[in-house]
This record gives C-alpha cells, structure tokens and sequence, in this order.
C-alpha cells in the first residue's frame, strides 16, 4: 500500500491522543479506535498531501488523526440509533457499555478530535470540521424523519452528501487551508463526488 507507513505512524497518534484520557471506559474507547479498519479517510489525506507535494509533518497527522477520531464518534453513535450489537467483527460499545455510556463515549472521541485539529494550528479548518459535523447531524436527523418512504434521487443525493462526503470535504479542505489554498475548489468537487460514490456503492 501507498501509505502503509504513514498508518502505522497514524496509529501511535491515534493511540497518544487517548493517553491522558485516563477514565473507567478509556481501554474500551482505545480498543474500539485501534480495531481493524480502512482508515479511508486519513488515506485520502495522505494521498493527497503526496500528489501535490507536501511533506508529511505533525500538522498533517494531526489533522488525519482528527478525522478518524470524528469518524469513530459518529459510528459509535450511529450503532447507538441503530441497536447494533456488532462493529467491525467485534462487540459494539453500546452493546458492550450500554446507551448512556456510549453516547459518552463519543462525545469523548469528538472532544479528543477537536483537542487533535487545534494543534494543525488552523482556525479555518477547524471551521470546516465544524460546518461538517453540523451538516453530517442535520442529514442524521432528516433520515430518521423519513424513514420508511422511498426518497427521489436528489433526496438521497443530499444525505450522501450531508451523511458521507462531509467527512470527505472537512479533512481535504482543511488540508488546503493549511498547506494549499489554491488547490480548495478542486479538492472540495473531488470530495463531494467521492463521498456520494463512496455511498451509493
């Protein structure tokens, strides 16, 4: 793999933004994030911070490391709305910590995620991420209000967009914002059409 290194890297940072987080649920919160996973986000971080010729520093795995922490959160609360007793071949939280203290348990990643982007040093990426979650919340709440009723193409257009390629636009864009403003209108197609793709399939 392209980037096989650079998750390895991506790890440790994932496995040192938990390390302070010293509570009576932090080992299942870091079993949870360090389970087997694509990474795909942070992938595509790195991908494209190589292909426009930008190293790799501690601002880029910083703002990969966010992303995934953002990712996680949603998925620990999406299994929370969906009574999931699995994730990723292994025992969810809430199936494992129960409701409330799932919930917590995403706050707690969400919180450490945005703890994680103030160190890209960046206050217009960490506008972006929260533009993001704000819509990623919105498409959560539109989807549960029609549940049950077959949505036309634009309909399901949007929640892909608001649900999946939001998690696409907020870390490329920001990615741009910290290293290459020029790049932002490209980057910012290139995401929405991938994370409605990415959705569909």
């Amino acid at each position: 793999m392209l980037v096989e290194n650079e998750l390895g890297i991506l790890n440790q940072y994932l496995v040192n933004s938990l390390v302070d987080d010293k509570n009576r649920i932090s080992e299942d919160i870091c079993d949870y994030l360090c389970s087997k996973s694509k990474r795909i986000r942070p992938v595509l971080v790195f991908l494209f911070a190589k292909a426009m010729g930008i190293e790799l520093d501690d601002k880029i795995y910083h703002l990969a490391c966010s992303v995934e922490l953002v990712h996680n959160s949603t998925l620990v609360h999406d299994d929370i709305l969906d009574n999931a007793d699995t994730r990723r071949g292994k025992v969810s939280l809430n199936y494992k910590l129960g409701n409330n203290l799932s919930v917590l348990a995403g706050d707690i990643l969400l919180s450490v995620a945005l703890r994680e982007l103030v160190k890209c040093g960046s206050v217009e990426a960490i506008d972006a991420f929260a533009e993001s979650i704000y819509l990623m919340c919105k498409g959560e709440i539109n989807q549960n209000f029609t549940i049950g009723k077959l949505p036309t193409m634009e309909e399901y257009i949007q929640k892909s967009e608001y649900k999946t390629a939001e998690l696409f636009k907020a870390p490329l864009t920001s990615l741009c914002l910290i290293k290459n403003k020029s790049a932002k209108d490209n980057v910012l197609s290139f995401a929405r059409n991938f994370g409605i793709a990415f959705q569909i399939k």
